[in-house]
């Protein structure tokens, strides 16, 4: 059986799961070197979503999990998190966990 965390505990893991969430929405600056010119480009990329749609309830009985996951290449991290809800929206359980690592793509 798992104890309750401290709420230092909680606090911490919510600041840093803030601070990834600030880094991941940031737009990526890249520097682009050219040779032959002296001074260098800059793109911003922005990240782009799919067309956002809104929740449909499962049936009466059962349950909707939804999932996610965010890969932060430079910090070596996976975030993945899910969310269970019944046929009245209201979150039964959900899950969210940074992964380190050292990941290829």
């Amino acid at each position: 059986m798992e104890l309750p965390k401290t709420a230092e505990i909680i606090c911490c893991f919510s600041a840093s799961h803030l601070d990834q969430y600030h880094k991941a929405t940031q737009p990526t600056i890249i520097r682009h070197n050219n040779v032959s010119q002296p001074s260098s480009t800059h793109t911003i990329m922005h990240t782009t979503s799919l067309p956002q749609s809104r929740w449909q309830p499962p049936d009466v009985e059962f349950y909707k999990m939804n999932l996610d996951t965010a890969l932060d290449v430079v910090g070596a991290i996976i975030g993945i998190g899910a969310i269970i809800r019944n046929h009245d929206g209201e979150v039964v359980a959900c899950y969210s966990k940074p992964i380190r690592g050292c990941y290829v793509s």
